[in-house]
Parts: structure tokens; sequence; C-alpha cells
């Protein structure tokens, strides 16, 4: 069974934590470049979420 890791471009460490354990066990995965979120203008979120409340940064 393949499996997915959903990892954000900042955090390389992080995805060769995860790398280095499923390849342990003989796993295969792919990896799934994550949206920062904390990159995303309101008008983005908005598209996706509606408008927003008072939203704080």
């Amino acid at each position: 069974m393949k499996s997915y890791i959903i990892n954000l471009d900042r955090s390389p460490a992080r995805m060769q934590r995860m790398a280095d354990r499923l390849s342990s066990i003989g796993a295969d995965f792919e990896r799934v470049p994550a949206v920062d979120g904390r990159l995303l203008s309101d008008a983005e979120i908005s598209t996706f979420t509606g408008p927003s409340l008072g939203r704080q940064r």
C-alpha cells in the first residue's frame, strides 16, 4: 500500500525523519507538498472558506 506524506517545503528535517522511518519498514511513499497557510492572503483563504470574520495574523 502506498502512503502519502504531506510536508511543508520549509520542514525538510521533518520530511527526512518520516522518510527514514518509512524506508526502514519498506513502506512505499510519495511526498505531497503542503500549502503554507501563513503565506496565503485573506483573499486566497476566502476562496476556500468564505468571508473572514476578524481574521488575525
